[in-house]
């Protein structure tokens, strides 16, 4: 009955527990010239915007038509293309309409997974934090995460999404 047991004794690590101070250090508070207890005042976040801009990132349409053609541009795609032209100079209908059906199903390819990538994109959008609470005028308040500006003082829960771009 000599059987050996592998009990290995649990091992914990040493954590610094951080307290939560509601002093800011000076030279942070002069950058961000905001009362840390106050916020911002009105006429503070109306120059701020004007200064600094909606806290947004700005997105680009474009055209559906003219993003599938961007994917008969490049260099392999004009190699692929003169090869088309040429079958069809020389009369080669068969390697003329398979390679025109490349041509197209690998630009369908690319456009179909680039609007995927993007609808996922906005799907991520949809789950950023719309709202937000920060202290203004002295009391907390909850506004869209956009019209925040530099020097906002943000309140933040545990499980809070962050409002940061």
């Amino acid at each position: 009955m000599g059987e050996k047991t592998d009990e290995k004794e649990a091992q914990f690590e040493d954590h610094q527990h951080v307290e939560v101070s509601e002093e800011l250090p000076p030279e942070l508070e002069a950058l961000l010239q905001t009362e840390p207890l106050k916020g911002l005042t009105d006429a503070e976040v109306v120059e701020r915007t004007e200064r600094f801009g909606k806290n947004e990132i700005s997105e680009k349409k474009t055209n559906p038509i003219l993003k599938f053609l961007s994917y008969f541009t490049g260099a392999i795609a004009y190699l692929i293309e003169l090869a088309f032209i040429l079958s069809g100079v020389v009369e080669d209908w068969i390697d003329f309409g398979i390679i025109g059906g490349l041509l197209v199903i690998n630009a369908l390819i690319g456009f179909i997974e680039e609007s995927k990538a993007d609808a996922a994109l906005d799907a991520l959008k949809n789950t950023l934090a719309l709202k937000s609470r920060v202290f203004r005028d002295g009391r907390l308040q909850e506004i869209e995460s956009s019209g925040l500006v530099p020097g906002d003082i943000v309140a933040v829960r545990l499980g809070d999404i962050i409002p940061a771009d």
